[in-house]
């Protein structure tokens, strides 16, 4: 999971948000074990993977019955 080269990622946004210093120590930990350059890449995996993780499932499709 990584970003899509340059060309094709939409405008960016900067968000700056406040993290305690062990918030930013666990994400730090988590970035040099997973040995990824950036910590902003790391926020940025974190947020994608708790976004994927907390997603509610699509509902099923019905089967149509046969006759």
């Amino acid at each position: 999971m990584g970003r899509p080269p340059r060309a094709e990622l939409p405008a960016e946004h900067k968000v700056q948000a406040m993290l305690t210093e062990p918030e930013l120590q666990a994400v730090d930990d988590w970035r040099f074990a997973r040995r990824i350059g950036s910590r902003s890449e790391a926020i940025r995996q974190l947020i994608a993977a708790g976004l994927e993780a907390t997603a509610e499932p699509e509902p099923a499709k019905k089967r149509r019955k046969s006759a």
